[in-house]
């Protein structure tokens, strides 16, 4: 295998490249735009990493993406999934990305690994405004952290507008897609704790 080829292939070392992060347990903050590739599309030019990231790399540390094992996952999600465990004990993560995953069959791994993290923190979702001129996506700013949060706070910006605050779902001990109207701001129907 060529030089070239094993830099492709083999995966970052965070621990390596940051030391001193991860005296502290991880990333205070992390603030991103991860890729949006569909499976199909990102398989056509690189089919070993989208075979690392469904499958890991036996014999290493670096196991399959939780994220990536349903339907033909989009790159994004494992960009969430590993932001996540790059954060510290009180860390927080916050990506404009697509919302689809909520929904869509391709994010069910992703939904059961933040809903047993209890992870989501804020959720701000621009519906069909589009955010970026250049395509088309349905798109929402996502705020995780690595602590357990007890509730999710949503706000709906429909037409590129922030809202002024944010519905606070309390209870929450996993998430699944609802409905809710439009003037009730919210997207999510939350499981209570009993």
């Amino acid at each position: 295998m060529t030089t070239r080829k094993k830099e492709r292939v083999n995966a970052f070392d965070w621990h390596k490249a940051f030391p001193s992060a991860f005296e502290h347990g991880g990333f205070d903050a992390i603030v991103g735009n991860p890729s949006y590739v569909k499976l199909q599309n990102f398989r056509t030019v690189h089919a070993d990493m989208a075979t690392f990231l469904r499958e890991g790399r036996p014999g290493l540390v670096t196991g399959p993406y939780t994220s990536t094992a349903s339907g033909n996952f989009d790159l994004y999600l494992p960009f969430i999934e590993k932001g996540i465990t790059l954060l510290n004990g009180r860390g927080r993560l916050g990506y404009i990305a697509p919302s689809l995953w909520i929904t869509n069959e391709y994010g069910e791994g992703l939904r059961q690994r933040v809903a047993a993290g209890r992870n989501l923190d804020r959720w701000i979702d621009f519906k069909a405004y589009q955010v970026f001129e250049e395509a088309t996506n349905y798109t929402a700013l996502q705020f995780f952290t690595k602590a357990r949060n007890d509730a999710i706070r949503v706000a709906v910006a429909p037409t590129g507008e922030f809202p002024i605050t944010l519905r606070r779902m309390r209870g929450m001990r996993s998430f699944t897609t609802g409905r809710c109207s439009e003037s009730a701001g919210c997207f999510l129907r939350v499981r209570r704790e009993r």
